[in-house]
């Protein structure tokens, strides 16, 4: 389309006589950033055609009634609105984009228009106006139509900014112009994105001096025709760098051209969502992309991210297993795309057993989650499965791994996203040691297809395996413990009308397999027998939802877990007595979500069954998990929540030796119900507040009340101070505790800047106490009881594809048993000092502090992209203070230091 050009004079009079209504705004809706589970999403193109583009709903907060399952089809345009171009600015030749909140009904009329972010000038006014007259088809959750909350921007743009325009010379008029008769020539050019080779539709290509403006189409092409002479062109995609281009044609010249544009790197998440994402649960977090994979220190593991976050403690530097609020790492579930991963990091405590490209967001709950969620009573740390949207190769290679990640859409339903890693670790270890055994790797594939009736049936299926040990030089034999699991869930996904349904079912091996025990050739004991464990599990599992009236939204689920267990705890928990072949645990449970106003209530409860049989034992334990959660909307950007219930689960493995703590442990559920089911009363309140810059901040306090059947910080512990000095015998006690009550109670604080912009990250601060409460013996400090634990986290798109992270970590000292020093002689040997047990837990640790440091280089081509890292765990070299010890010369506590640190280089590709 063509307009000609009206000089400013005339353009500012008919603008004043005719009120504006010639003027056009252009609308584009800013895409979501997350679902449900909060599923990232691209822009959507913008283009000069006024009107907004079809539209797609952000879920933030807050949803009028937002239901919780995982399937969304967000709301498309059905009818248009044009804003008149306000007066002043038109007369001053102002643009302005204007972004919405639009609260959208179950019928897809606008009910309600909030102004998120002002532009002044009479633009805001315009934009609500007309936002009133918009009209969308429903959204709706698993088919469900259901009320929902969007951003919505207008983007006011001059006209001839927007459309084909030619060029009115002075002192001529159109028929008077002189008429070129040479022959034409021609431009066929397509845009691309640089670094993926993706074609960029709704472009606009301006071309100077000819007051020119095109547009691509579907396949990023566009042409251009006129008389011989250089074009200078101008492609400014909104989230990319300007690129420019002149292009010199002789006489009938055609040529065909590519252009490669290259995006801000984080331009494509300037929308993410992120926080509570509008339900009622208190301190809900989730990160997503460059959050999950580029933070200083973790490795590129997303579980690792989480050990940055307010309420997880950490029992030694380096070691990612969190202490979620004064529980143990095995009382804490992780779980991707709802799949148990039985272990989280390759031979205990390296990287993650999940490739992190395969994972596209993480969501980190301390507590207060539904009652979907059970059998474990403490924190949630759960990830979803990145979305095949496009095809792309992603291969990495550093000094610790090498792995390849593929996302293959097929046709328009069906998509493949598929990872695997070698632990490149392993081939340098056992070239520097000779005869050493150490091999891992993993593997994730998830398939799914949507069929045209709406339903979407997805395959999941993931493993590791872990082999460390020696080889026989002369026989081949190897002495390896091996560990690993593989995992598979089948889904099937359906809604109809007003009701959806979820049906699948999950399968699994797990392994704990050290090698044979030594034989003592004196007396033929059988010695260094740490356990093994293996485990097969089958899990099918049916849920589903419907809305009985307007703003209530009811779901309903259970399950049965079947387990043949092959256990064996060996020498190492001898206190521990079990005898448990299979189990059975059969679950149940309901929750709503109920709109009233400005408040939105979460009750739910579950049921849970357990039955374990063993050779000459049957346990069984039964549990019921009320609990409810409510969010008060205060403000248009605050809102006040609180939640409380109850969690339960049997025990599981958590291998405690502080400062080291592992756990879970593949295999290793625990001693079935020999000491019955651990429980937690959880209470917590928090405000969430967004402020302008794209920042949040999170303010929780909470108090969980404990009972732990089996308190694994507790076997083999010493429980009273040593009375007998000089290498007297000391009276002991071995049996173990049972009993154990504890609590766990402090205050949280997250301040956070959104991914989207050239610097983000978050300042997480926690104050809090975790105690056990011991009969017979009283009230002891938590062994990984940290009160004070700061994180500051900050990444930094310095420019020409330099990226700059740091993290500061600081945490207050842990508790120990300090030693009493006592000066020894015996009638063999000149004095000595030697150090006996103090009472536990009486004192603590010096507090420590490290940073860590990262620095990218990311080379972009036309189709692919290359990265450069290098990543600095402890790059303040600080030494962790793990105990003391006596010094038997001089008598002086010396403390015991820890001083890791970790340098990773590595490269990666994505094509």
């Amino acid at each position: 389309m063509s307009a000609t050009r009206l000089p400013p004079a005339l353009l500012t009079t008919l603008a004043l006589a005719l009120a504006p209504a010639t003027a056009r705004a252009q609308a584009q809706e800013v895409p979501p950033a997350s679902g449900p589970e909060g599923a990232t999403a691209a822009p959507a193109p913008a283009g000069p055609t006024p009107g907004p583009s079809p539209a797609q709903p952000d879920v933030s907060s807050p949803a009028p009634t937002q239901p919780a399952p995982t399937q969304i089809d967000r709301p498309r345009l059905l009818q248009d609105a044009q804003p008149r171009y306000p007066a002043d600015a038109w007369e001053a030749q102002l643009e302005a984009d204007v972004v919405l909140l639009l609260t959208v009904d179950a019928e897809g009329r606008v009910e309600e228009v909030g102004v998120d972010t002002p532009a002044g000038h009479g633009f805001d006014e315009e934009a609500v106006r007309a936002a009133r007259m918009l009209r969308f088809s429903p959204a709706r959750v698993a088919g469900v139509p259901t009320p929902i909350q969007i951003r919505y921007t207008f983007r006011f743009r001059i006209p001839e900014k927007e459309t084909v325009a030619r060029t009115l010379r002075e002192g001529c008029a159109d028929a008077s112009c002189p008429v070129d008769e040479r022959e034409a020539v021609k431009i066929r050019a397509a845009v691309y994105e640089r670094g993926r080779g993706r074609p960029l539709a709704g472009v606009e290509v301006y071309v100077l001096d000819r007051d020119q403006v095109l547009l691509t189409d579907e396949a990023g092409q566009f042409e251009l025709e006129g008389p011989p002479g250089a074009y200078a062109l101008v492609i400014r995609p909104p989230g990319f760098y300007p690129f420019e281009a002149t292009e010199r044609l002789e006489e009938g010249e055609e040529v065909t051209l590519k252009y490669y544009v290259r995006r801000h790197r984080r331009s494509r998440y300037s929308t993410i969502v992120w926080g509570s994402e509008g339900r009622a649960e208190v301190a809900r977090t989730s990160l997503a992309d460059d959050e999950i994979r580029t933070i200083p220190g973790t490795l590129g593991d997303p579980i690792r991210v989480a050990m940055l976050l307010p309420g997880v403690a950490s029992s030694a530097s380096g070691l990612g297993y969190p202490i979620v609020r004064g529980s143990l790492p095995g009382d804490s579930m992780y779980e991707i795309d709802g799949i148990p991963v039985p272990m989280l990091y390759h031979l205990l405590f390296g990287n993650a057993v999940v490739h992190g490209r395969f994972v596209d967001e993480i969501t980190f709950q301390p507590g207060g989650y539904s009652a979907e969620h059970g059998r474990f009573p403490g924190g949630r740390i759960a990830a979803t499965t990145a979305k095949a949207d496009e095809p792309r190769w992603v291969a990495d290679l550093s000094l610790i791994e090498t792995s390849l990640f593929r996302a293959q859409p097929v046709g328009e339903s069906t998509e493949v996203v598929a990872a695997a890693r070698y632990g490149t670790l392993g081939y340098i270890i056992e070239g520097l040691s000779a005869n050493t055994v150490f091999r891992y790797w993993d593997y994730q594939t998830r398939v799914a297809h949507r069929f045209g009736d709406g339903g979407k049936l997805s395959l999941t299926v993931l493993g590791a395996q872990d082999a460390v040990g020696e080889e026989d030089p002369e026989s081949g034999d190897e002495s390896v413990l091996r560990l690993g699991f593989h995992s598979a869930d089948l889904r099937y996904r359906r809604a109809q009308g007003s009701l959806w349904l979820t049906a699948g079912v999950q399968g699994g091996y797990e392994f704990f397999l050290p090698p044979p025990p030594e034989v003592d050739d004196g007396d033929g004991e059988m010695m260094g027998d740490a356990g093994r464990a293996t485990m097969w599990r089958l899990r099918p599992y049916l849920q589903g939802g419907w809305e009985p009236m307007r703003g209530l939204e009811v779901e309903v689920g259970g399950d049965a877990l079947v387990q043949d267990f092959g256990l064996d705890l060996g020498d190492d928990l001898d206190e521990v007595d079990t005898d448990v072949d299979s189990g059975l645990t059969l679950g149940f449970w309901t929750a709503a979500e109920w709109q009233l106003g400005p408040v939105l209530l979460n009750p739910s409860l579950r049921l849970d069954h357990y039955r374990y049989q063993g050779s000459n034992r049957s346990d069984h334990e039964t549990s019921l998990q009320p609990r409810m959660a409510a969010s008060w909307q205060v403000h248009q950007r605050a809102s006040l929540k609180a939640s409380a219930g109850l969690y339960t689960g049997p025990s599981r493995f958590s291998f405690v030796e502080p400062p080291i703590v592992f756990g879970p442990i593949p295999a290793y559920e625990g001693p079935g119900l020999a000491f019955g089911l651990s429980r937690t009363w959880q209470a917590q309140t928090g405000v969430e507040v967004r402020l302008p810059g794209d920042f949040e901040v999170a303010l929780t306090g909470f108090y969980h009340d404990l009972f732990q059947a089996i308190d694994f910080s507790l076997i083999n512990k010493p429980l009273r101070p040593d009375l007998t000095p000089c290498d007297g015998d000391e009276a002991t006690d071995d049996t173990l505790p049972r009993d154990i009550d504890g609590r766990s109670y402090g205050a949280e604080l997250l301040v956070r800047r959104r991914l989207g912009n050239a610097v983000f990250g978050w300042v997480s601060y926690a104050l809090s106490r975790s105690e056990r409460s011991i009969p017979g013996v009283g009230t002891l400090p938590f062994d990984f009881d940290q009160t004070h634990v700061l994180n500051t986290v900050l990444s930094w798109e310095v420019g020409r594809n330099w990226t700059l992270g740091v993290v500061l970590h600081v945490n207050t000292g842990r508790p120990y048993t300090p030693l009493v020093v006592d000066r020894c002689q015996d009638e063999f040997s000149a004095p000595y000092f030697e150090g006996r047990r103090g009472p536990p837990n009486a004192a603590r640790l010096p507090a420590y502090w490290r940073i860590d440091a990262r620095i990218q280089k990311r080379e972009v081509f036309d189709t692919w992209y290359f990265d450069f890292y290098v990543d600095f765990f402890n790059a303040s070299f600080q030494w962790e203070t793990i105990g003391y010890s006596v010094d038997a010369e001089t008598g002086r506590q010396e403390r015991d230091y820890v001083p890791l640190f970790l340098p990773l280089i590595g490269v990666r590709g994505e094509f």
